[in-house]
């Protein structure tokens, strides 16, 4: 049991062992401490409604940070779509191999691009360039294309979440390397331009189509390349072909959306090719394969997580439900190798009884969970409650995910539970923190359990949420201890955009973790 006094500000907890390995009076300081700086006040030099604004004011600030984020990384993924090398010289794909920028670009069903092609004949023809009508002319032709094929490829005007795209078709492809050729700037303001089309599409939602959109670009942009860089390494620096051949079947560099278990195949069980055929032009075939298919393509399908990496996918479901899951990873931007692992740490498809396990098997479980969930770098850009990877596997396994997520995590509590009553120690330290209670202790309670982590971070929720639900709580339970949720979420800021049930998980876990209008807090 932890027991706060509020003017005091003192915390006490009755056993500190297990709390991510560190001290707990660290972690305590550190949580209040921050977010006190953060705030520039505390309870004892603010009123309750003012820390509460200003916990708004922040959380606001930080989904404002989120959406500038999501712009850049917009402008960073359309860029590596079709420069996956990042050349510094135009249109070099590789050093030496040139990609020329007109060609594949007339097609009958787009009648704009045929206009934008012939003005740029016409100034080529006569003085060699564009008057400054014309130029006008072009730019918003341009400008009026990228936006056409921009708006139909993520479907702008449909605000369901999780909304498959439509495959991208080489014409289309085509056209917008046309564009990107011509003018890149213009293509990024186009991009950047559906932001503002439908005020009703969740940012998350339109980031994960642009995400899916621009890597099936990746795709084509990836099969395109290694053919002109195949036929440069064999003309100008005689690398024989049958190297190359085998590079490209170990790496599948002529396939889109090349299949990740036939992949793993070659890299757990198969042999990487010789080095030594490319060693006369200072290259590796790992560095080579980076430069070909580009940062992000490389973390899409290599994992940033080597603990994962080094763990060979399985797949013990129907070839039915892996062909779902390929034709969701073209059209939703789900991936392959984290949902096979998911599935075999969630028990999935066999109903796993992991109260009946050892507890190094479940401990180890929510481990590899915490590890592809909250830790990696995967769910940053979407988190993983809005991400297609859970849509996927709630779609697919329907209530499964939930009870199979909920038996792992239960489970383990009681584990963590029991080492804790046989660690008992009569010792029990004191934390002093000098910021917001609320934020500190939840950011206690949540770093200490992986468990706990993952069942906040499995609703979209986290500390500072919590923290600022707690504070409403707080502010709304009466004498007789009752309190009006409806009053408490409806002072919660739109842009937080809680659903009902994200509300409803918050109200029960601030009920089973910590009593309403008081200080003190259950710590199992």
């Amino acid at each position: 049991m932890l027991v706060l006094t509020k003017n005091k500000q003192r915390l006490k907890v009755g056993n500190a062992k297990g709390v991510d390995q560190r001290n707990l009076e660290d972690v305590g300081n550190l949580a209040t401490s921050e977010f006190a700086t953060q705030l520039g006040c505390s309870i004892e030099e603010d009123n309750e409604a003012s820390v509460i604004a200003k916990h708004i004011d922040s959380l606001l600030a930080s989904q404002e940070n989120v959406k500038l984020e999501m712009r850049k990384r917009w402008k960073e993924r359309v860029k590596m779509a079709f420069e996956p090398s990042q050349a510094t010289n135009p249109g070099e794909i590789y050093r030496g191999v040139i990609k020329g920028k007109l060609s594949n670009v007339v097609h009958a069903s787009q009648p704009l691009l045929r206009e934008i092609f012939q003005l740029l004949q016409t100034g080529a023809s006569s003085t060699g360039r564009l008057s400054e009508v014309e130029s006008n002319r072009l730019t918003a032709k341009s400008s009026a294309l990228a936006f056409q094929i921009f708006e139909a490829q993520l479907q702008l005007s449909n605000c369901q979440n999780h909304l498959a795209l439509d495959e991208l078709r080489n014409q289309t492809y085509d056209g917008l390397k046309f564009l990107w050729n011509s003018n890149p700037d213009l293509v990024v303001l186009q991009l950047e331009r559906c932001a503002t089309v439908n005020p009703g599409l969740n940012k998350y939602e339109l980031h994960r189509r642009i995400v899916t959109l621009t890597t099936q670009i990746s795709q084509k942009t990836i099969v395109e390349n290694w053919m002109l860089i195949k036929k440069g390494l064999i003309e100008r620096h005689k690398i024989k072909t049958s190297f190359l051949n085998e590079l490209e079947k170990y790496y599948l560099l002529n396939e889109e959306f090349p299949d990740e278990f036939a992949w793993s195949e070659m890299c757990f069980f198969g042999k990487e090719p010789n080095p030594k055929a490319l060693r006369k032009i200072g290259e590796t075939p790992s560095h080579l394969y980076h430069l070909i298919i580009g940062q992000f393509e490389f973390h899409r399908r290599q994992r940033g997580n080597k603990q994962i990496l080094l763990t060979k996918p399985q797949w013990n479901l129907s070839s039915d439900i892996y062909e779902n899951l390929r034709k969701a990873e073209r059209s939703n931007g789900v991936n392959v190798w984290n949902i096979s692992h998911l599935i075999v740490f969630l028990g999935l498809g066999e109903s796993k009884q992991f109260e009946l396990c050892h507890k190094d098997e479940v401990r180890n479980h929510v481990q590899l969970l915490d590890s592809i969930i909250c830790l990696s770098p995967w769910y940053k850009e979407i988190p993983w409650f809005e991400s297609a990877d859970r849509a996927w596997l709630r779609d697919t396994f329907k209530e499964e995910y939930d009870q199979q997520m909920n038996r792992l995590l239960d489970a383990a509590k009681k584990v963590t539970e029991n080492e804790q009553l046989s660690a008992h120690s009569n010792r029990v330290p004191e934390v002093l923190s000098g910021g917001n209670i609320a934020d500190g202790v939840i950011a206690i309670l949540l770093a200490g359990k992986a468990e706990a982590k993952l069942k906040v971070t499995d609703q979209g929720l986290d500390a500072r949420i919590l923290a600022l639900i707690k504070l409403l709580q707080d502010h709304n339970t009466h004498t007789d201890g009752g309190t009006d949720w409806e009053s408490v979420w409806k002072s919660l800021p739109s842009e937080l955009e809680l659903t009902r049930e994200q509300r409803k998980f918050a109200a029960t876990w601030l009920q089973e973790n910590w009593a309403p209008g008081s200080t003190s807090v259950d710590r199992n």
